[in-house]
């Protein structure tokens, strides 16, 4: 605390959620790093890019800088990838514009909008490109939400290879060694595509389970995991994992529910590689996304959850431990969480903002010491007996007059 004359820092602090104010815009997207010191965000209704530059010692954000990608305003970025074929560079989906680009942030400079590199319009039938990810070093998966398929691209020649209709709609894809899953959002199922013999199906999801599978990653154990959304009554803390049945060599859904937040609607999640690699694929901690994107009535928050074998069955997973990080700001739409260097980035869809979340909550060791957790304590509180609000330029303090009148 504040002695008087010096502020002194609070050492291994367990969770510290700092909220940063992006650009402002209806909606904010996606998050991905390029390299140590750089994100990219996508803004969708603005078809904005935001480069955010971050401290090279603590790697919280320094600077934000906003371009107008492609240069119309039009064309709907939202889905973004960095990619491994091209190191440096990333992908962008421009869903209202059918296209793909590959950009180069220029990561070296903070005010230097991104450069165009590549772009490819996606051919009829394929509307509406969401979610990008490559796969190997020649193919990229894309869902395309408005046409309902999910489409193979070979980058090398930007050729559509091949595409699948499926149920609405599409969100997200993930791609494993014998499957290709991808998640749609309101007929609440999963798309699979058996890679070799190209056969596609569909899993519905139980309704005893939820609702709305979202969130689709392939994680650090070759499987697929994603989350449960919900409807507008609200979620059930539920996420699952795709695994490959050992004696009918097809897709099976291992369910899992929190028991700290069993009303929660989750829409994102990430893994901790580190704990699955120092535990020889034995453990696993994932940050599961809690928003009100589905619901005002749900929690905007990250969960944490550690899974490990069950001590009666080593080849089944159980849940071990949860925590929670509670978003300062609520009713904010939680839209993406990332895990980056020492913390976690959330961006927040209808705030503007974007959360960084620090401290061994992220980073271990895991302790469960609630006395040295600063911010359930005091939650955002300066840690000095005198606060010093800088004047605000006009440019940014408009906007949020302009959002209060509207509220009121």
């Amino acid at each position: 605390m504040d002695n008087g004359n010096s502020i002194v820092p609070i050492v291994g602090i367990q969770k510290k959620v700092s909220e940063y104010a992006l650009p402002a815009t209806v909606q904010t997207h996606e998050v991905v790093p390029i390299g140590d010191e750089l994100l990219l965000i996508t803004q969708q209704e603005c078809n904005g890019i935001i480069k955010v530059a971050l401290d090279p010692v603590t790697g919280s954000p320094t600077f934000a800088s906003k371009f107008t990608l492609d240069g119309s305003t039009y064309q709907g970025a939202h889905g973004l990838r960095d990619s491994k074929a091209y190191p440096g560079y990333a992908w962008v989906t421009l869903q209202f514009d059918n296209s793909l680009l590959l950009i180069d942030p220029i990561a070296t400079q903070q005010n230097k909008p991104p450069r165009v590199e590549r772009r490819f319009r996606l051919p009829k039938p394929l509307r509406g490109p969401h979610v990008v990810i490559e796969d190997g070093s020649d193919y990229l998966w894309v869902t395309c939400k408005d046409s309902c398929h999910v489409a193979k691209v070979n980058h090398r020649e930007f050729a559509v290879v091949a595409y699948y209709p499926c149920s609405r709609r599409p969100i997200f894809v993930a791609p494993t060694d014998e499957y290709v899953y991808a998640s749609m959002d309101e007929s609440s199922r999963i798309f699979c595509l058996q890679r070799n013999t190209e056969v596609t199906f569909e899993i519905e999801i139980p309704t005893e389970k939820g609702s709305t599978p979202v969130g689709l990653i392939t994680g650090p154990d070759g499987n697929a995991w994603f989350v449960l959304l919900g409807n507008l009554k609200g979620g059930t803390g539920t996420f699952g994992r795709i695994s490959i049945n050992k004696v009918t060599n097809e897709p099976w859904i291992t369910w899992f529910h929190l028991t700290t937040a069993t009303t929660a609607g989750l829409l994102h999640l990430a893994f901790d590689n580190g704990v699955y690699h120092r535990s020889q694929g034995k453990n696993l901690k994932i940050w599961l996304l809690g928003s009100s994107i589905g619901s005002p009535a749900n929690i905007n928050a990250v969960f944490t959850v550690h899974l490990q074998p069950d001590p009666k069955n080593p080849e089944q997973l159980h849940l071990e431990k949860e925590e929670v990080i509670v978003l300062p700001t609520q009713s904010s739409m939680a839209h993406r969480v990332l895990k980056h260097r020492s913390g976690l980035f959330v961006t927040e869809l209808s705030a503007s903002v974007l959360a960084h979340i620090s401290g061994t909550a992220v980073w271990g060791p895991d302790r469960d010491d609630q006395a040295a957790d600063a911010y359930a304590l005091w939650g955002l509180g300066a840690l000095s007996n005198r606060v010093h609000y800088p004047n605000l330029p006009l440019a940014v303090a408009e906007p949020a007059l302009k959002r209060k009148k509207i509220l009121e």
